[in-house]
């Protein structure tokens, strides 16, 4: 299988139209509290699952959901290394454990979250 590329050569992994996806809800990895639920993935940039990489060189899988049901976010926003030109971003943690979970994207009236895709679990 080829592999797609967005204009800024992140690399794009998924569509939840092409039935890869499963289940209902969406638990954090650590402690199971609900994060999303199915309905709530949408494509950004022409996909639902991105690889990107920060200034540090860590790679992370992300999954693009309209909203998070029991997150929290962390620090100021900034667009410094957004991978989402445009999105200002802030870290977002699961409400009940606090572990790092992704994080939440906002623009002119848009914004969605990028969980990290290894650290959910589906039903």
């Amino acid at each position: 299988m080829l592999k797609r590329f967005d204009e800024f050569g992140r690399e794009l992994l998924g569509d939840p139209a092409a039935g890869e996806t499963r289940g209902t809800r969406l638990y954090c990895a650590l402690c199971r509290a609900v994060l999303a639920r199915e309905p709530e993935r949408i494509i950004r940039r022409g996909a639902h699952a991105h690889r990107c990489v920060n200034p540090h060189g860590f790679s992370y899988e992300i999954g693009c959901f309209r909203r998070v049901e029991n997150g929290r976010t962390h620090g100021d926003a900034t667009v410094t290394d957004t991978w989402f030109p445009g999105y200002a971003w802030r870290v977002l943690s699961c409400g009940a454990c606090d572990t790092h979970v992704g994080w939440h994207f906002r623009a002119d009236g848009d914004d969605f979250c990028g969980l990290i895709l290894s650290s959910i679990r589906e039903d």
